[in-house]
């Protein structure tokens, strides 16, 4: 039974899945991310950023009524930046994240979003890159 835990465990941490320990779920979290953080802006997204105890990379987002009026604009959005996160997750350093959505984000495309947040990735994996040689 214990193999058939650690080989599950193992499988989780190099597939694409999007479990709840990849997320940041409390408001302690949040505020701790907004305290050490780095920022990173362009004119869809800005992220907060920081490093965590963890081993992998964890997402949080905070998608605010006043950008995106109507809840299927912001799970739109959200649904967006979390399977990009999923799909990009193994790239990352051990890293807390939250996404903010900024004013006209609802109006660009999927595709636009995307490209913005592959900048971003690539931003970040070179910020670790220059810190950890």
């Amino acid at each position: 039974m214990r193999n058939l835990r650690s080989n599950s465990a193992q499988l989780e941490l190099t597939s694409n899945k999007y479990p709840r320990h990849y997320r940041l779920l409390k408001a302690s979290d949040y505020r701790r991310v907004l305290k050490h953080h780095i920022r990173l802006s362009d004119r869809y997204f800005s992220l907060s950023i920081c490093n965590n105890q963890q081993q992998y990379p964890r997402l949080g987002l905070a998608i605010r009524k006043k950008v995106a009026r109507h809840a299927v604009q912001r799970n739109r959005i959200k649904r967006i930046v979390r399977e990009y996160f999923r799909q990009h997750q193994q790239q990352l350093p051990a890293i807390d994240i939250v996404v903010f959505a900024k004013a006209g984000i609802v109006e660009q495309t999927n595709q636009q979003l995307r490209q913005s947040l592959a900048r971003h990735w690539q931003k970040l994996i070179k910020m670790h890159m220059d810190q950890h040689g």
